[in-house]
């Protein structure tokens, strides 16, 4: 991936617009859809990632130099940095109808950024044990209360209460268990809370009350719901899992299997996908929430730590903290079928290449073409559809290969027969 500053810029520009404005290849031409870095930017360290669908901007955290950055989402720019003296900020809850973002994460203080502005609002100063913070959560929009949960460090496990109106940290619920992922169904007098010392989610009432629990084992963690508030999604990365409740009956419906190692997750605009992160193998995995299936996966970044959809269902936003970018991924990105009807007519010390397009485009425009005599000899690259290669040895046999590139990546190469360079007569 390409990380040069103004370069990249203006190139993620083009690409995340030509995919925008691009329909998915038909079925026909489909090609195995594999998750694919669409842009790229770099970016210290980058911790935590929520997008203000109001107007198109990321939050994010800056896990490493406590420096938060508003980007534009559409072009592909950073707005606005603002240096918040907090280290270790890795989770993002906004507040679309301010257009605030408050970023929290291992220290005692909760930092609120202007969306719109880029600017700091405010600094809600925390309780010294209220530390390691696993979850964030804005309750409903008419309870303008934020919910931030905490990892042992609290004791055992506590949730603080911080008005959103006075900026203010109005108390903490003590409970008896190990704290981690937070949720509160759409339409429904509940809220869920994993734990992952005992493996269970628990389901409390607006008083913080249990009255069910579903044991799911290993380590539940993130917990994301449905549209209609009916389904609730748990990331698990012992078991490798999704596990699957329903939130009526309070009981486990189902579980859908991505790979140990599993953290984080977000829910796509239309309630059908969601999407996974596997931070110890840098992969992404999309799954079709109707069938239960996996539709695509594979490595995207370094340390994907992350994840967010924008308002597309087939784009996400990937805060790579090892590799200390911004990813935009296609989910669904289907690479360039192989050049088509390859020629080769040798000269004296040199080939001819020639070919046709290829016949399945994929998602974005080829580019460019690659061509390369094997064993490497030489090789040419050209927006035209030949080229010759020189400095070939007269005598020698030479396949030819072709490779048709876009913007992102390369499909497959089209391979000649084996060509013998004359000698000369």
């Amino acid at each position: 991936m390409n990380r040069t500053g103004v370069a990249i810029t203006a190139t993620a520009a083009l690409v995340l617009g030509t995919l925008f404005g691009t329909a998915p290849a038909s079925a026909e031409e489909a090609k195995d859809p594999t998750p694919t870095v669409v842009a790229g930017m770099e970016m210290s360290g980058p911790g935590g990632l929520g997008f203000l669908e109001t107007n198109g901007r990321l939050v994010v955290t800056g896990f490493n130099d406590g420096v938060a950055r508003v980007v534009n989402a559409a072009a592909w720019s950073i707005v606005g940095e603002i240096p918040t003296e907090v280290p270790g900020q890795s989770l993002v809850q906004l507040y679309p109808e301010s257009g605030r973002a408050y970023l929290v994460g291992r220290e005692p203080i909760v930092s609120v950024i202007d969306a719109n502005s880029a600017t700091l609002a405010a600094q809600i100063p925390m309780n010294p044990s209220d530390v390691n913070a696993t979850s964030t959560l804005i309750s409903q929009a008419d309870v303008p209360l934020l919910l931030v949960s905490f990892a042992p460090g609290a004791s055992p496990g506590a949730v603080a209460l911080i008005s959103t109106v006075t900026n203010f940290r109005r108390g903490t619920i003590v409970l008896p268990y190990e704290t981690g992922g937070m949720a509160i169904p759409e339409d429904r007098l509940m809220m869920l809370m994993s734990n992952p010392g005992d493996g269970n989610v628990s389901f409390l009432d607006t008083f913080f009350v249990p009255f069910a629990e579903v044991p799911v084992g290993g380590t539940p963690g993130r917990i994301v719901t449905s549209r209609d508030g009916s389904r609730a999604y748990v990331s698990n990365a012992d078991t490798g899992r999704i596990d699957v409740l329903d939130t009526d009956s309070q009981t486990l419906a189902g579980s859908i299997d991505i790979g140990a190692g599993v953290t984080d997750m977000a829910l796509s605009p239309n309630g059908l996908g969601l999407t996974a992160l596997i931070p110890s193998t840098g992969e992404i995995v999309n799954v079709d929430l109707t069938t239960a299936a996996v539709v695509s996966r594979g490595s995207v970044g370094v340390e994907p730590v992350d994840v967010v959809y924008g308002t597309d269902n087939r784009v996400v936003y990937v805060a790579d903290r090892g590799g200390n970018a911004l990813l935009a991924v296609d989910l669904l990105h289907e690479l360039p079928g192989q050049p088509t009807n390859l020629k080769v007519k040798p000269g004296e010390k040199n080939a001819r290449i020639s070919w046709r397009p290829p016949q399945a485009e994929g998602t974005a425009p080829v580019v460019r073409y690659r061509v390369t005599a094997l064993p490497k000899a030489g090789s040419c690259t050209t927006t035209k559809r030949t080229c010759t290669i020189q400095g070939l040895k007269p005598g020698k046999s030479y396949r030819f290969q072709v490779v048709a590139e876009t913007e992102v990546g390369a499909s497959e190469p089209a391979v000649s027969k084996p060509i013998r360079i004359p000698r000369k007569k």
